[in-house]
């Protein structure tokens, strides 16, 4: 997800403008969009990742629209585009309820930690 994620950075300048984003940008959206559905998925169905950057989902989308992109949420849930929970591997027999759930806060922590070191690297 991190490369996936690190590819869209082209695109933060672009979120709060509502003219066409730099070439750069919209093709890394076509290309998220063609080759990498399930990690664009779960960038626009986690309000909560989206809202660390001051970005809506509804923002998020019109950038796409501005770059002539079809993103339809819908798309998350259609045959052939697994959900990004679909990926997730079971939890290992054993585990409590409690030790499920720090492995889930690990991964958005790196996540959010790959997120603000790309956009840290464009401002600095």
């Amino acid at each position: 997800m991190t490369e996936c994620v690190s590819k869209l950075v082209p695109c933060f300048n672009d979120l709060n403008t509502t003219t066409t984003p730099v070439k750069e940008c919209c093709d890394s959206i076509k290309e998220a969009v063609e080759k990498e559905l399930t990690c664009l998925c779960t960038i626009y169905t986690s309000p909560g990742l989206l809202a660390q950057f001051n970005v809506t989902t509804e923002k998020a989308l019109g950038l796409s629209r501005r770059c002539n992109v079809t993103t339809d949420l819908s798309a998350c849930t259609a045959k052939g585009a697994p959900s990004p929970k679909a990926s997730l591997p079971p939890p290992a027999p054993g585990n409590t309820k409690k030790d499920a759930g720090a492995g889930n806060k690990l991964a958005g922590y790196g996540v959010t930690t790959v997120i603000l070191s790309l956009i840290s690297s464009i401002f600095f």
